[in-house]
């Protein structure tokens, strides 16, 4: 119908992988749950979770402390499994 192609629920399988992957969570992410997260990476065995304190969704791209985070893990090194970055400004 509309000439849509449909998965069958191979696509929808859970990713099994040992490729080292770097994954943030935000606690003030309104897009992406924690629990949503937890789902989807299970077959993950060699992922470095970060945990961003105060930080929303678009902090990875925004924040130059989590991009040089990805980039040290990009290259090899030890990165830390949680930072807090500092609570976002509303203007009034």
């Amino acid at each position: 119908e509309f000439g849509l192609q449909y998965f069958d629920e191979t696509y929808r399988a859970p990713v099994v992988t040992n490729v080292p992957t770097i994954v943030f969570s935000a606690t003030l992410d309104g897009n992406s749950y924690f629990d949503a997260a937890e789902e989807a990476l299970v077959g993950f065995t060699n992922l470095t979770r970060v945990t961003i304190i105060n930080g929303g969704h678009f902090d990875f791209m925004q924040n130059p402390i989590v991009h040089q985070m990805a980039v040290d893990f990009m290259q090899g090194r030890e990165v830390a499994t949680e930072i807090t970055v500092p609570l976002p400004v509303f203007p009034n």
